[in-house]
């Protein structure tokens, strides 16, 4: 009896744990959305320039963001799967937004690629309502990338995350005389300038999920393009202060784009804006505490906390204790 006490309260530990830390990367279905479709889908506002081109996403499943959505670019990356009442679903990336009166201007609206709409209905019907949509990850291959700007110099620079499969909460930078990160404000073109350059210095890229990724970038290039050593995950079982994914500063082998390809991005001040709100979506709210903020030491290659930030998290630290009692409570029952 002892026995299969023992057995169930330990089945019961492991089921609680799980559901403490799982976490589907969808959010609730959202109904009532509806799409068009538009044939320019080269060159958004969300920096991808040609979508088959090193940028893109190397398909043409892309979806511009009516108004609402598109949430002033802090939704460029993001993947929605799509559906219809008759089960035909399609996978899209927001590359671009649609700000045109009208449709565009409804709360859940996407202008999608005329591949992505003919998935879902005739292109003759023009445009297609009674729809739903979830975000999930985007199916990406290799490790996240970062850009500098045409046009960085040694008193400016911008930097352009791609090749994500989620998408991006914040960058920050640091410069290798320097022991604070600095955040940077997102533009509406998916841009995030600053005007701290010169010599050596690090950017930590971190994603929807509260992982970090550092990338050390020895001087301003323009046009120059980074791979990372990492990838963000795609679930929220790593998304508590405690269990951050952090990746120590080094450079990484880069492939320069052609200087050719002229982005049709807005050109940015000098001066970056102020911050912008950080925008956390639904799914991972409740799984999301205070930003677990962290710089590296590069001398001794470790990671310290900023302003030495109490990151405990009190439902995780509680549960252990609430978990022994249980069991004491359950042997004494046989006893």
């Amino acid at each position: 009896m002892k026995f299969n006490t023992i057995f169930l309260v330990l089945s019961i530990v492991k089921f609680i744990l799980i559901s403490a830390q799982s976490c589907p990367f969808s959010q609730s279905i959202i109904n009532g959305a509806s799409a068009t479709f538009y044939t320019a889908i080269d060159a958004g506002n969300c920096g991808f320039e040609k979508l088959n081109g090193p940028l893109g996403p190397g398909n043409y499943m892309i979806a511009a963001l009516g108004s609402k959505l598109y949430q002033n670019g802090a939704q460029c990356g993001q993947c929605f799967k799509i559906s219809n009442s008759k089960n035909a679903s399609v996978t899209v990336m927001a590359t671009d937004s649609c700000h045109d009166a009208g449709y565009c201007q409804r709360d859940n609206h996407f202008d999608l690629s005329p591949a992505a709409f003919s998935i879902l209905g005739p292109q003759s019907q023009g445009v297609l309502d009674g729809l739903s949509y979830v975000k999930v990850p985007c199916e990406v291959s290799g490790n996240v990338k970062i850009m500098m700007k045409d046009g960085s110099n040694d008193f400016w620079t911008s930097f352009f995350v791609f090749n994500s499969k989620v998408i991006i909460k914040q960058v920050s930078i640091k410069l290798s005389n320097s022991n604070q990160f600095v955040p940077l404000s997102q533009t509406t073109y998916n841009y995030w300038p600053t005007s701290i350059t010169g010599g050596q210095f690090h950017v930590r890229i971190e994603s929807i999920g509260g992982e970090f990724i550092y990338v050390t970038i020895p001087k301003v290039e323009s046009r120059k393009v980074y791979e990372t050593s990492g990838q963000f995950s795609t679930s929220c079982s790593n998304l508590n202060e405690n269990n951050p994914i952090n990746y120590k500063p080094q450079t990484f082998n880069s492939q320069q784009t052609s200087n050719n390809q002229n982005s049709n991005t807005q050109t940015p001040t000098k001066q970056p804006s102020p911050n912008s709100q950080n925008f956390i979506p639904s799914y991972c709210q409740q799984y999301i505490q205070k930003p677990n903020y962290i710089f590296a030491k590069e001398s001794k290659e470790m990671l310290v906390l900023n302003e030495n930030e109490n990151i405990e998290s009190n439902s995780l630290k509680l549960l252990p204790n609430f978990l022994l009692l249980i069991l004491i409570i359950l042997l004494n029952i046989n006893f």
